[in-house]
């Protein structure tokens, strides 16, 4: 499987922002990107890395109050591709 296709077909239910919609996190797993302790998540990686270049902490930081959340989209609510 390709960069490419898990990033825009990606399966993990912890890629995605809301459950059942198209809007996903472009970082999800931990900075590790570890599914368990030890447990590498291979799809995160792969998918964080086709979108950006180098890995910050901070994008993985959950925020409370005003602050800034990075959902992207590259299907309709229909699931057809954009």
């Amino acid at each position: 499987m390709t960069a490419r296709a898990i990033a825009f077909k990606i399966r993990s239910k912890e890629a995605y922002f809301y459950p059942d919609s198209t809007w996903r996190l472009p970082f999800f797993g931990g900075y590790k990107f570890e599914v368990a302790p030890g447990v590498s998540n291979l799809d995160g990686a792969a998918f964080y890395y086709y979108f950006a270049t180098g890995v910050t902490p901070a994008m993985e930081e959950k925020m409370g109050g005003p602050g800034i959340a990075i959902p992207l989209v590259s299907a309709g609510c229909e699931g057809q591709s954009l």
